[in-house]
């Protein structure tokens, strides 16, 4: 029988797995058949795009193109008046086109021997299925990174991130298929102030994509994809949200520190740096029931037949 140890760590590692497959963080994903917005889904940031006003899907399609995430929280007047600086990384990856004879791509994938590290064991079957036919050549969309750091002031204001240097390392890539502008993508990092209460503000942090898609594919791909960005509030104390409601006939309160749009987000240490996550994640702790009374068995092999199960409860008595 499998113990629940081993249950456990296939169950966390089957889960990882599947996640960073659907967004986009496998070493499996590094290249990509199709284009990758249509196939990753998790923690992506989509273009606008651009549809005829006559077409009755752009405003009744079913797909979820979520273009902004955002964490909203709240912090004194008299503070923030004081110590409003903080640090903002933020971090993801584009896709690009590239040029090459399928064959040769079994050559990037790396096999990981160790299950406990990041990088998951590639099988044949998987390499076999991106080969295809190695005599043809055909479109493949790469995986890029980026990630930006920024120091701002808790005040309104909508900085553009600049993607200069990964065009400029994109372009110079042999196999790239076709150059990018610098306009590719239009990308903005947004703080907003505003009145909560008397003594408080409300302040909203936003990565946007601002990024247009034309009608006709023009061979590129604005979504961003895994986004995330992490924030270090410095002297920055927040305060928490309270909720007021009745359960019963009880009044209750419940308190929390952030409000989220199209992202998850907890602290990475403890009320000073908070990071966005894709998803919020519970773990179910596995309760064995008990199977004994003082004085009675009551396993199953104890209560399967009933003179066992009614002998233990004449014992009890």
């Amino acid at each position: 029988m499998v113990s629940y140890k081993s249950q456990n760590i296939f169950t966390k590692n089957l889960v990882k797995y599947i996640l960073s497959r659907i967004s986009g963080t496998n070493k499996l994903d590094e290249y990509c058949y199709v284009r990758p917005d249509n196939h990753y889904i998790l923690g992506t940031l989509a273009s606008q795009k651009i549809r005829k006003k006559h077409d009755v899907s752009s405003s009744e399609g079913a797909s979820i193109r979520a273009q902004k995430m955002s964490v909203s929280f709240l912090v004194s007047n008299s503070h923030l008046n004081s110590h409003s600086k903080i640090n903002v990384e933020i971090a993801g990856h584009i896709y690009y086109r590239i040029k090459e004879y399928e064959k040769n791509l079994s050559s990037h994938l790396t096999v990981s021997e160790n299950s406990d590290t990041d990088e998951e064991e590639i099988h044949e079957d998987d390499i076999n299925k991106l080969q295809g036919n190695p005599s043809k050549k055909q479109s493949v969309w790469k995986r890029g990174d980026f990630g930006f750091s920024m120091n701002l002031d808790l005040e309104n204001d909508k900085k553009e991130i600049n993607f200069h240097d990964l065009i400029e390392e994109i372009n110079s890539d042999i196999k790239n298929e076709k150059k990018i502008s610098v306009s590719l993508w239009n990308v903005f990092f947004e703080i907003e102030k505003s009145e909560y209460s008397k003594n408080l503000s409300l302040i909203t942090l936003s990565l946007i994509n601002e990024s247009i898609e034309p009608e006709k594919l023009d061979g590129y791909c604005r979504t961003l994809f895994s986004c995330n960005f992490t924030t270090d509030l410095g002297q920055v104390k927040i305060h928490e949200y309270e909720n007021n409601y009745k359960y019963g006939n009880y009044q209750q309160k419940y308190f929390y520190e952030f409000r989220t749009l199209n992202c998850q987000c907890e602290w990475k240490e403890e009320k000073r740096i908070f990071i966005t996550k894709h998803f919020a994640k519970h773990e179910q702790i596995n309760v064995k029931p008990r199977t004994e009374i003082e004085g009675i068995d009551l396993s199953f092999s104890s209560l399967k037949t009933e003179e066992i199960g009614r002998a233990s409860c004449r014992e009890r008595v």
